[in-house]
């Protein structure tokens, strides 16, 4: 799995984006972590647009302009929205960024003091990539209304196991396009596999907790780092031995992955219309 992030160059010059670590503030880690195989800033918009099918509408997610558009034929994002309104989703994102630009605003008055640069873009990657709290983005989703299953092996209700892993993933991946991340290169995997490994690892990572924004986006990209190994947990920048070993495996060792259902463009992706 590859984390990239993207610049969309829009807003006043912060280089923050949203569910942690963010625009600088998502460094490159070591072996452990859903996303952290590699955190690298790139130019993503091809996959952004490649993403978005052809009809796509626009979602208001309360701001202005809203931050990620929906496909059509994509799993309707009313019926799954965080449980609580849109307004306190806001809320709770308000709050973050104002205490955000407050401590933001501090870094730059004590870099003046000690007469160093203080530009505002350099205040806020020092702050979002060292200063910014710790979170996860299985807790800035309960912020917002969304819960999540545990770690480890799905409880989903034996009746219909099918259809539960589908909204309880789609309300997964809804809250993270609120929070500005986004996934792709998940076709190879069905939907309780793609479920298990956000609950497991990826929601779990430990990172910086900084608020969404307009000007950054963050993509998840869980393409297998090899031919041989389908749900890319076992690639160069992945440690073995950990709780996903028992995941089926939809493809066999030495064959080239295959799509198990097309996803991808049916998935959020970032509004990228000027401001």
């Amino acid at each position: 799995m590859i984390a990239c992030l993207d610049w969309s160059g829009a807003g006043e010059g912060s280089v923050s984006g949203a569910g942690g670590g963010k625009g600088a503030g998502k460094p490159a880690k070591g072996a452990k972590g859903g996303k952290s195989k590699k955190a690298v800033v790139a130019a993503v918009a091809e996959k952004a647009a490649a993403g978005m099918a052809a009809g796509a509408s626009s979602i208001d997610d309360g701001l202005a302009p809203p931050m990620f558009v929906i496909a059509s034929g994509a799993p309707p994002l009313e019926a799954h929205r965080p449980a609580i309104d849109d307004a306190t989703v806001q809320a709770v994102f308000a709050r973050k960024r104002a205490a955000r630009e407050e401590r933001i605003a501090k870094i730059v008055a004590e870099a003046k003091e000690a007469g160093r640069p203080a530009e505002r873009i350099v205040a806020a990657i020092i702050h979002d990539s060292e200063q910014a709290p710790f979170s996860t983005n299985r807790r800035q989703l309960a912020e917002i209304g969304v819960a999540c299953p545990p770690p480890g092996p799905l409880a989903l209700a034996s009746a219909n196991a099918d259809a539960d892993a589908k909204a309880t993933l789609w309300r997964v991946i809804y809250g993270l396009a609120h929070l500005g991340i986004y996934l792709t290169g998940t076709n190879h995997l069905d939907d309780r596999t793609l479920l298990r490994i956000l609950c497991t690892r990826i929601l779990e990572e430990e990172i910086r907790d900084v608020p969404p924004s307009r000007d950054m986006s963050e993509f998840i990209d869980l393409t297998p780092c090899r031919a041989d190994v389908p749900d890319g947990l076992e690639g160069p920048f992945d440690d073995n031995g950990d709780d996903l070993d028992d995941l089926e495996d939809p493809v066999g060792p030495g064959r080239r992955p295959r799509d198990v259902l097309e996803r991808d463009v049916l998935l959020p992706r970032p509004r990228r219309e000027a401001m």
